[in-house]
Formats: structure tokens, sequence, C-alpha cells
């Protein structure tokens, strides 16, 4: 009897308050739906990026040095049993005094497979002369567009890095290396942090040495970039910054692992 009572007391609550219940009903099922869609993205998420890293073919390793790079440290790469693939390349970051900004120029190699550029919008600098802006860029001047001349400005004398210092632009691009809207990455030049990036063909870049060189791990291929089991083996690898620092007297400054490079954003 008092279960009955209980009930037919529940059953007269609800229908004297129909619209409050059917609030807190709505609530309650909105809740749950908010929490299964987050629940289920974050794998989702995962997936996609990986897939994009895969696809773009993502580093997992960068070595940088405040003095450059050359043959010798490529030649204590050849034989590594732990290095999948590598490649070194040149980049400078100009303080530009004619728009204000901070840019990261870096060459354009054909015949690399690393860390592909993606074209948003024409094509990428073939020829000498030639320049592809971050798509980023249009957030600083958003009337660039393709045709246009860009010119390099600096306060101090770029003459024994760039060919020349006026370029065509031929393409807007995006990198994998940088998959933050907002940050490029930080920089020694300028304000100290850098605005977009731009590619020129690798005839208009001349320098000596070598500014990076990306590497990928043959072990860590097929394991998701944000995954515990991808950060411990990256931290295994830091005997190789410690082993090139030995060999090359301290010469080597900087490895940094893929999920580091992400937070930067500078995956």
């Amino acid at each position: 009897m008092r279960n009955i009572a209980y009930k037919k007391s529940i059953i007269r609550e609800i229908l004297s308050s129909k619209a409050r219940f059917i609030s807190i009903l709505a609530i309650i099922f909105l809740g749950v739906t908010v929490y299964s869609g987050i629940k289920s993205a974050g794998p989702d998420l995962k997936d996609s990026i990986n897939e994009f890293f895969s696809k773009q073919n993502l580093m997992d390793s960068k070595i940088v040095s405040s003095i450059g790079l050359n043959d010798n440290d490529l030649k204590l790469l050849q034989n590594n049993d732990k290095i999948l693939d590598y490649y070194a390349t040149h980049s400078i970051d100009v303080n530009l005094t004619n728009t204000n900004n901070v840019v990261r120029f870096m060459e354009y190699d054909p015949n690399a497979v690393m860390n592909k550029t993606i074209v948003t919008e024409g094509r990428l600098p073939e020829n000498s002369g030639e320049i592809a802006l971050d798509k980023n860029a249009l957030k600083e001047n958003e009337n660039f567009k393709i045709g246009d001349e860009y010119t390099i400005e600096s306060d101090v004398d770029l003459d024994e890095y760039f060919s020349k210092k006026t370029f065509k632009i031929v393409g807007f691009v995006q990198s994998p290396m940088y998959i933050e809207n907002i940050s490029r990455g930080t920089t020694t030049v300028g304000k100290g942090s850098i605005d977009y990036f731009a590619i020129l063909n690798s005839s208009d870049i001349s320098m000596d040495v070598y500014t990076e060189i990306y590497i990928q791990f043959k072990n860590v291929k097929d394991i998701g970039s944000y995954s515990d089991e991808y950060k411990e083996k990256m931290e295994r690898y830091n005997d190789l910054k410690e082993s090139l620092e030995a060999e090359r007297s301290g010469k080597v400054r900087d490895v940094t692992s893929d999920y580091e490079n992400v937070e930067e954003m500078e995956m």
C-alpha cells in the first residue's frame, strides 16, 4: 500500500508541475548528449590529426644549432639504427621593418618528402624570385594576393643570406609543423615571436651551414603522436642529443620531440 501511495504521489507531483519536469528531463538529456559527444570526439580528433601527420610525413624530432650544422653532423646520423630518415634545411628569421612583422623564411626543396607543405591557393615557389606565404600572413595583411610583389627590408644586412630582396607571391600554404592558428614559434630577433612563415626557392637562400635537421625514427612510425607510448619512446631518444653533443663538442643546442613541437607549434 505504501508503494502504491508513493507512486501516486510522484505522479501527482509530476502532473502538477509538468513544465518543470520537462525542463529537468531536457537538461538531463542535454547533459548526457554533450558528455557523449565530448567522450567520442577525443579519439576521433586524435585519429584525424594522426592521419594528417602521417599524410604530410611530419618529422619526429628537430635538431637545431645556434652556430649551424654541416655535413659532419649528417654523417653522425647516417648509420644510426634508430633513424628512419632525415634531411637538413635552411631557414632564417627576419624582422621586417617595412611591415613591422617577424617572418621565418624557409627554403623549398621539391625533393623533400618530410613535412610536406599544403598549398591552399596558387603554387609553391618553383623558380627563383618567387615566394609562397603562410596562410596566416593574411591575418597580418589581408591585401596580400597572388601576383603581388613582396619585399624584404630589415634593420640588418641580409645580403649574405638572400640572393634578392623582392619576390613575386605565387601561393599561400600551410605546414604540418604549425598546426596552431595563432602561434608560429619564438625567435631571437625582433619582438621574439614569429608572425608567419614564408617559403622561398632554394636558389634564393644562401647559407654556409644548415639551420635544422629534421628526423624520423623507426619504431614510432605507426604510433599515435599524442599517445603515452609515443612520448615514452621519444624520451628514450634523448641519448641521441647527448651523443651528438659529445662528438661535436657541444655544438648541437637543442633536440625537440614532435609532441613538444606541437605544444610550441612549431606535428
